[in-house]
């Protein structure tokens, strides 16, 4: 499947699922930490904050605690995730946009592009909207390793990174490296694997968390913090807009 404009009805469906996997999985957790820790090593006050591919508004909800003062802004394909992104951060703005094809309507000091790469057949058209939407600096994360056929078929995934090619296409876009996080090693590889080998219907009724499903759910979070960087299938970035 797909993620673009071509396909948004099951797009939109998908998000009454997914908005509980993303509210308690322990990958969706942990990257909202990591999209904090990078946050914090911006070394100058920033005023402006877009969440690029921003689903529910989870991230922006956690990024207008930690910084109030910053206006906040959300695109997205879906307008299901959208109306619920707006119940969640009712002061942020949000806006329907698709990455391949436009850049956001104004520049933003710092931009997030959180788990929407590896859906984005045209990357590197995608990258230099992304370096048209940021005004300083840019905040990237995607899995890296294969591409796993589940993952293409489920989640639409069309790109398998490996590092150093993912940094090659940042860096001709426009932008510098300038902090980054590898992680997921054995812990995260591994739950990775385990769910990719589990049916559909499974995955599917599986993204609705009852007591037990977000005891587990919390488990595993705590576990991840095992992880280590060597081998770690997720990749978190900061880079630097060159002008």
């Amino acid at each position: 499947m797909r993620i673009d404009a071509d396909n948004l009805n099951l797009y939109d469906q998908i998000w009454d699922q997914w908005d509980s996997m993303k509210r308690w999985g322990p990958t969706a957790r942990h990257t909202r930490r990591f999209v904090l820790q990078l946050l914090d090593k911006i070394p100058q006050a920033f005023n402006s904050f877009l969440d690029v591919g921003c689903g529910t508004g989870l991230l922006l909800a956690e990024v207008a605690q930690r910084y109030p003062h910053v206006r906040l802004a959300g695109s997205e394909l879906s307008q299901r995730a959208l109306a619920i992104a707006r119940q969640r951060v009712p002061q942020a703005a949000f806006f329907a946009m698709d990455l391949e094809r436009e850049a956001a309507p104004e520049p933003y000091d710092v931009v997030a592009c959180i788990d929407v790469l590896e859906h984005i057949p045209n990357d590197e058209a995608a990258l230099r909207n992304l370096w048209r939407s940021t005004r300083y600096y840019l905040i990237l994360s995607v899995p890296l390793g294969p591409l796993f056929p589940v993952e293409r078929e489920r989640y639409g995934h069309v790109h398998g990174y490996q590092r150093p090619e993912l940094e090659a296409k940042v860096r001709a876009a426009g932008f510098r490296l300038k902090h980054t996080i590898q992680w997921g090693f054995p812990f995260y590889n591994l739950h990775r694997r385990m769910v990719n080998a589990l049916p559909a219907k499974t995955t599917a009724e599986s993204s609705h968390y009852s007591w037990h499903k977000k005891a587990l759910a919390y488990l595993l979070y705590v576990l991840f913090f095992l992880n280590l960087s060597y081998g770690g299938e997720r990749y978190y970035s900061l880079w630097e807009r060159i002008p």
